[in-house]
C-alpha cells in the first residue's frame, strides 16, 4: 500500500520486491537485512537399499554374559547395537523346585518359608539342601557360556565390585566405540528353572547395583529387558512371575533409572499389573476422564484389558513411569498367540500401539513351524509391525534360522484356490531378484494337497509345503499400501526379508535439502531440509543434533542446535519440516566450505556423544569420519555481515522451537515477556540447550532493572562481549566469583550447584531471609558429590522447591542445567517472591 504521490519507481522496486519474496528467491532477516539465495543442495533424495546399524535399532548383536564375582569375563563391544544377556546365576544360591499355585505365587509353610517338593516330599529347604542345588536342581546341568554343570554359586550375594567394574568397563569401550545396547539380565541364560535367588530382596538389589551403570551410561543404554526370572529370563516358570513380586522388579529398575531409559516386559499382563499398582488413587480401577471405569480382568494367570482406551486418557494417572513401559516378544509371530504372549493378541495391541510410541518393542522371531493361522504371512505380519512400532528384532526374522519352513500347511475352501495360492507362491519365488542369494525357488515336488471330502476333489483344499521359505516373498507395491505411508518404492521387486531387515525401527530418508548459496562473514546460514522417517519405529532415545562444517576434510566449526532440530519427533511415516539457521563465525575465513547434519546420542551429564551417531537412509550422504549426514556445500563471502543495533533483543515470546504442549513453555514465556530473558534469535529459544554462566548471570541483571556499572572494575580478562555490564555488576556486588582470579569463563556451562550457588547469593543481595530454610538433601544417593562451597545454597534451592532430584534418588549436581530449566527456576523464583 502506497500513497498516491509517491514515487512510482519506489512503487516498481516494491512490488519486485514482494514478487521476489513470493517467489522465495531469497531470505530476509528480522531486520530486513538479506543473507543470501537458497537453492536445492543436489542430493539424491531417494532412499538407499542399504541396511543401517544405527544406535538402539534394528537387528542387535547378541552377546551371552556369564558374569563372574572375580570379574574374569569379558564384554564384546563395537561400533553398532548390542544385547547383552548378562546371567548372574553364580551371585544365586538358587533354590530347588519351590511348589506354586495356579496363579504363579509360591506356597509358604506355617513359618512363611517356601514349601519345595523334592521327590513328592513336601519340606522346607535347609541349608544343605541349598549347597547340594547343583545336583538336586530340576533340568539338565549346563551353562550357557562356558558347557561347564555349574548352574551357580553356593549362595545369595550382592554382585561385586570386581564383576561391576567388568561391567563397567564394557559400557565404556562401547562408548568409545559408538555403540548402543539393550541390556537383559537374567539367572538362566538357558532353559534351567528355578535359579534365582531364594531371597527375593538380593533380585532387588542386583537390580539397584545395575541401575547405578545404567544411570551413568545412559547415553549408550537405552533400554533394560526386565528378564530376571525364568527358564531364559522370559517371565515365566518362577513363584516371582507373579504380580506380588513382579512389580517390584519393574519398579525398581523405573525408580532408580533416569526417564531416558526404557523398560520393556514379557507380557502385556504385567504391564496391565504395574498400570494398577502405580495408580495411587484407585488402586486396581482405573476410570477415563469421562468417568467411565476401565475394567481390566485377571484369571488363570492371564492379565488382559478388557476395556482399552488410550493411556493419556486415564483420570488422575501420572503416566511417567508406564510411558516408559512397553513389551519384548520372544514368541514372535510362531502362532497367533505367540505362545502365550497375548491373551487377546487385538485387544493388547491396542495398549502396544500406544506405548510403543515412547519405547521400544522388539524381541525373538518365533522359532519353529509356522502354523496354520498365517499370522506370520508378510500380508499380515507387515501392518502389524509399522503399527506396534518394531523397533529391533533378532537377525532370524524371515531368514537366517528359518530358510525353510518345514510341514506348513494352510486351507482353502476350494481346490481351485488352493492351486492358485501355489502358482502365484511359485511365481513369486521365481521373481526373486540377486540382492538376496538364500532367496529359495519353491520345489513343486514337494507341494501336497489334501481334500476333506474324497467324495468332492474339487471342495475344501489343505495345502502342505514341506520346503518352502518365506524369504523368497517379494515386496510388492501392495504390500507397502497395506502396511505403511512412507515412500518405500525402491524396495518394491525386492525379497520381504530384504525390506523388514532394513526398517525395523527409525529410517531417516532426506527428502529434500535447500540452503544459503553465499553468506557474508558473520552472517546467516538458512538450512531447510525435508526427513522421511520410513521405518517402522520411532527413534525414542535422546539425541542432539549439530552442524559441522567441513573443508579440506576437517571440522571447522560446529553448532549444536539443540531444540531446533530433534529427530525424536521423526515420527514413523511423517515428512518433517526441520528449518533453522546459524549464525557463521566471523573466524571463519571466506572461500567454500560443506555443511553436514550430525544426529548423536547425550551423555548423562547433558554433552554429546559424537561417537554415536545416526546415518541417514540416502546414497552417498554418510561421511564416517565425521560421522554426519551431507547437506550440501555454501560459500562465505569477503562481504562482513552488517549486525543491527538491536538485533539480539527479543521482540516475541512466540518461539517456534517452543511448542503448545512443551513442559516449559509457560514459564519460558512469562520471563521473556517480563523482559528478563531472551531467544537465542528472535524466533528460536533453544529450550534443551545448555544454559551458560554469562547467560545466567545477564538474567539476574535485567531482573534487578539493569544498574549503571560506570566505574566498576574486575581483574576479569574474559569479559569482552555482550555480557560486559552483567558481570561487572554481579562480581562486584559478590554474586559471581571467577573461575580462577582472572578469568570468568562466560561461555561456560552452567552446572545445576552453581545455578544454585548463584541464585542463592542473589537472594542474600535482595536481602531475603535464607538462613532460616534448612533443606535435606540426605536422601539423594549421590547427594555427598555436591562441592563443599555449594552446599549451602544447594540445600536452600532444594528446600525452597527451585532445585529438585533429576529422579526420585539422584539429585546430579555437576550436571547442566538447560535454558528451559534456567526459565523455570527463575520464573518459579520471581513468582515466589
Amino acid at each position: 500500500i502506497w500513497k498516491e504521490d509517491e514515487d512510482p519507481m519506489k512503487k516498481w522496486l516494491c512490488l519486485l520486491f514482494a514478487v521476489l519474496m513470493t517467489l522465495g528467491t531469497f531470505t530476509v532477516c528480522a531486520d530486513g537485512t538479506p543473507y543470501g539465495d537458497v537453492e536445492d543442495t543436489g542430493l539424491d533424495y531417494r532412499e538407499a537399499r542399504a541396511y543401517l546399524e544405527n544406535p538402539m535399532n534394528a537387528m542387535p548383536h547378541m552377546r551371552f554374559i556369564t558374569v563372574k564375582p572375580d570379574g574374569n569375563f569379558t564384554m564384546d563391544t563395537g561400533e553398532g547395537f548390542y544385547q547383552y544377556f548378562f546371567d548372574m546365576r553364580l551371585f544365586s544360591g538358587g533354590y530347588t523346585c519351590v511348589k506354586t499355585n495356579e496363579y504363579g505365587d509360591p506356597v509358604y509353610d506355617e513359618e512363611g518359608n517356601f514349601i519345595f517338593d523334592l521327590n513328592g516330599t513336601q519340606i522346607p529347604l535347609t541349608a544343605e539342601m541349598r549347597k547340594a542345588r547343583v545336583t538336586d536342581s530340576w533340568g539338565p546341568p549346563y551353562d550357557w557360556a562356558l558347557g561347564n554343570p555349574n548352574r551357580g554359586g553356593a549362595a545369595d550375594i550382592p554382585l561385586s565390585d570386581a564383576a561391576l567394574n567388568t561391567i563397567k568397563k564394557g559400557f565404556e569401550n562401547l562408548r568409545k566405540a559408538g555403540g548402543t545396547c539393550i541390556i537383559s539380565p537374567s539367572y538362566a541364560a538357558n532353559g534351567e528353572v528355578f535359579n534365582e535367588p531364594l531371597d527375593f530382596e538380593m533380585i532387588l538389589t542386583h537390580a539397584r547395583q545395575l541401575s547405578e551403570l545404567i544411570t551413568e551410561y545412559s547415553d549408550v543404554i537405552g533400554a533394560i529387558e526386565i528378564r530376571t526370572i525364568g527358564p531364559y529370563g522370559e517371565m515365566w516358570g518362577s513363584p516371582y512371575t507373579s504380580k506380588k513380586y513382579a512389580n517390584r522388579i519393574i519398579d525398581t529398575y523405573l525408580s532408580n533409572t533416569p526417564n531416558t531409559v526404557k523398560a520393556m516386559v514379557r507380557t502385556p499382563g504385567y504391564a496391565c499389573n504395574y498400570l494398577l499398582d502405580i495408580d495411587e488413587t484407585n488402586r486396581g480401577v482405573l476410570y477415563d476422564k469421562q468417568g467411565n471405569q476401565i475394567r481390566v480382568s485377571a484369571g488363570g494367570g492371564k492379565f488382559t484389558f478388557a476395556r482399552l482406551v488410550p493411556y493419556d486418557n486415564i483420570k488422575g494417572l501420572d503416566l511417567e513411569k508406564f510411558k516408559r513401559l512397553s513389551m519384548f516378544n520372544d514368541g514372535y509371530m510362531l502362532t497367533n498367540a505367540d505362545t502365550g504372549t497375548w491373551a487377546s493378541r487385538e485387544v493388547e495391541i491396542k495398549w502396544l500401539e500406544w506405548a510403543s510410541q515412547y519405547g521400544y518393542y522388539g524381541g525373538e522371531y518365533g522359532s519353529g513351524d509356522r502354523p496354520s493361522d498365517e499370522i506370520w504371512l508378510p500380508k499380515n505380519a507387515l501392518p502389524e509391525m509399522y503399527r506396534t512400532h518394531v523397533s529391533y528384532m533378532h537377525d532370524n526374522m524371515y531368514h537366517s534360522e528359518l530358510p525353510n519352513i518345514d510341514n506348513w500347511e494352510t486351507t482353502f475352501d476350494t481346490r481351485a484356490e488352493a492351486e492358485e495360492f501355489v502358482e502365484d507362491w511359485y511365481n513369486e519365488s521365481l521373481s526373486i531378484t540377486p540382492d538376496d542369494p538364500a532367496a529359495n525357488v519353491l520345489d513343486l515336488n514337494t507341494v501336497r494337497y489334501e481334500t476333506a471330502d474324497p467324495n468332492n476333489p474339487n471342495g475344501i483344499t489343505t495345502v502342505q509345503l514341506d520346503k518352502t521359505g518365506c524369504d523368497h516373498l517379494v515386496f510388492t507395491e501392495e504390500l507397502a499400501k497395506s502396511c505403511t505411508k512412507a515412500d518405500v518404492s525402491t524396495y518394491y521387486g525386492y525379497s520381504v526379508y530384504t525390506f523388514i531387515r532394513d526398517h525395523i525401527g527409525y529410517r531417516f530418508v532426506v527428502r529434500d535439502a535447500q540452503m544459503s548459496v553465499a553468506v557474508p562473514t558473520g552472517g546467516l546460514l538458512r538450512i531447510s531440509i525435508d526427513i522421511e522417517n520410513t521405518g517402522m519405529a520411532n527413534c525414542v532415545q535422546d539425541k542432539v543434533a549439530q552442524l559441522v562444517i567441513e573443508k579440506d576434510g576437517k571440522e571447522v566449526e560446529v553448532v549444536t542446535l539443540n531444540g531446533a532440530v530433534n529427530a525424536n519427533k521423526w515420527l514413523s511415516q511423517e515428512t518433517n519440516d526441520v528449518d533453522f539457521e546459524v549464525r557463521l563465525s566471523k573466524e571463519l575465513a571466506a572461500g567454500e566450505y560443506t555443511a553436514y547434519l550430525r544426529v548423536c546420542n547425550i551423555t548423562n551429564d547433558g554433552e554429546p556423544n559424537t561417537k554415536t551417531c545416526v546415518q541417514f537412509a540416502n546414497n552417498d550422504i554418510y561421511n564416517k569420519k565425521l560421522r554426519a549426514n551431507l547437506i550440501g556445500t555454501f560459500t562465505v563471502s569477503e562481504d562482513e555481515y552488517a549486525y543491527a543495533a538491536d538485533e539480539s533483543a527479543q521482540v516475541t515470546t512466540k518461539f517456534k522451537d517452543v511448542e503448545d504442549d512443551y513442559w516449559g513453555r509457560e514459564y519460558i514465556e512469562k520471563i521473556c515477556t517480563m523482559g528478563n530473558m531472551g531467544g537465542m534469535s528472535l524466533t528460536t529459544f533453544v529450550p534443551e540447550g545448555v544454559a551458560t554462566r554469562a547467560q545466567l548471570v545477564t538474567v539476574l541483571y535485567n531482573m534487578e532493572g539493569k544498574p549503571a556499572v560506570d566505574g566498576i572494575t574486575t581483574p576479569l580478562t574474559d569479559i569482552d562481549g555482550w555480557y560486559n555490564a552483567a558481570v561487572k555488576w554481579a562480581y562486584s556486588e559478590g554474586i559471581v566469583n571467577g573461575v580462577s582470579a582472572t578469568t570468568f569463563n562466560p561461555n561456560g556451562k552452567l552446572n545445576r550447584e552453581t545455578f544454585a550457588t548463584m541464585l542463592y547469593r542473589y537472594a542474600k543481595y535482595k536481602g531475603i531471609d535464607v538462613a532460616s530454610v534448612k533443606g535435606d538433601i540426605s536422601a539423594y544417593s549421590d547427594a555427598k558429590k555436591v562441592s563443599p562451597w555449594a552446599l549451602e545454597a544447594m540445600l536452600w534451592a532444594n528446600a525452597k522447591g527451585y532445585i529438585g532430584g533429576m529422579t526420585t534418588t539422584t539429585l546430579v549436581p555437576q550436571g547442566n542445567a538447560t535454558r528451559a530449566q534456567m526459565a523455570t527456576i527463575l520464573t518459579r523464583y520471581i513468582e515466589s517472591i
